[in-house]
């Protein structure tokens, strides 16, 4: 595995923990579709505005509604989509059904 992967999935996975509520649930999902490899993770946080879902992708922005930026750089996602774009592939932002937000990457697969 490419050296800057596991920073890319620790930043997705730390955000979703973060904004998940204490006993909240991170589901994370993997599959294979159309020559790529998808990986979803689902939180049970508040969920991100449509107004906000590309932001949070930018440098030093940090949208937090119920606490302080204290902590929170507002670089990991933006790290996470440059990372993603270095090899190829992307990373989104939506909603959960049901709740919460739902950051999917998608990297080219090989083999």
């Amino acid at each position: 595995m490419p050296r800057a992967l596991p920073q890319l999935l620790g930043n997705v996975l730390d955000n979703a923990l973060s904004f998940s509520p204490p006993g909240g649930a991170v589901k994370v999902e993997l599959a294979r579709e159309e020559g790529f490899a998808r990986v979803r993770v689902d939180d049970q946080g508040p969920g991100i505005p449509e107004a906000h879902r590309e932001r949070i992708f930018d440098r030093f922005f940090s949208w937090r509604p119920s606490e302080g930026k204290e902590g929170h750089s507002g670089l990991g996602l933006a790290i996470a989509r440059a990372i993603a774009e270095g090899y190829g592939g992307s990373i989104r932002a939506g909603e959960r059904p049901g709740g919460g937000a739902r950051l999917e990457v998608r990297l080219p697969a090989s083999g």
